[in-house]
Order: C-alpha cells, then structure tokens, then sequence
C-alpha cells in the first residue's frame, strides 16, 4: 500500500500538470511522511529533464527549419537572459516547471549537463524550502 502512495507522489510529481508543488501536498494528504513525501516529488520531478533534452535535440536535428524559427523568436530575450544567467533559471523552474525550462534552455542553447544541474540544484533548493515550510519552520505569508 505504501508502495502505491509513493508511485501515485511520483507519477504526479513527473507529470507536466502536478510538478512538485501539486505532488507534495497530495502526498502529506494521503499520509506519506513529509520527509519520504519531498524526495520522491524531488526525484520524480527530475525524471522528465534528461527525456524532454533529448527530445528537443531530436527535434531541432529532424526539422531544422522549424527549430531554427523557434530559436529565432527566442533571440529578442537572448539579451535579458544573458545579463541574468543562470540565476532566472534557478528562479523559474519550481515556477513554470521543469518541462517548459528544459525546452527553453535547450532553445537558449545550454548544454544538457548544464540545464540538468541547474534544474536539479532548483528543485532542491525549492524542495527543501517547501519541506521547512510545512513543518512549520518558515513562515510564508502572501
């Protein structure tokens, strides 16, 4: 039974509509402990990254014209991407997720590796700022 909570966590938490801010909470719902909860929405989370930049690259090799036309709508914010680097990453992806900013870096044209570990390090940081916030430990008012 415990097994099937923590493959519902992670299914959600890898899927592009829950990410890890729906998948935790459906956790602490269905009574995972917190800490078991978080890492598994971590982990899962990061499942989708390496699959979509592969993809990507398949895509933009398969169909280069339409590639480069996406890439070229993407120039006009190249400028604001460089002058933040890759701290708006760090920024955005627990923000609109790790499916449209792996397509994004990949657009930008970072490096797998890169774009993983950012990611990664970006859901880390969220993940334990969001663990801390639900035991009580950070006060987050709106």
């Amino acid at each position: 039974m415990e097994l099937l909570k923590l493959l519902i966590v992670g299914l959600t938490a890898a899927s592009p509509v829950g990410e890890l801010l729906v998948a935790y909470p459906i956790g602490l719902a269905i009574g995972l402990d917190p800490l078991i909860a978080i890492i598994t929405c971590s982990a899962f989370n990061l499942l989708p990254i390496p699959i979509l930049l592969s993809f990507a690259e398949y895509i933009s090799n398969r169909f280069p014209k339409f590639f480069n036309w996406i890439a070229s709508k993407g120039k006009t914010y190249e400028k604001y991407i460089k002058s933040f680097g890759i701290t708006i990453f760090l920024l955005l992806t627990p923000i609109i997720g790790v499916y449209a900013t792996s397509i994004f870096m990949f657009l930008i044209g970072f490096k797998k590796r890169i774009a993983f570990l950012v990611q990664a390090l970006s859901i880390c940081i969220y993940s334990v700022i969001l663990y801390l916030a639900s035991l009580g430990f950070l006060s987050i008012r709106f």
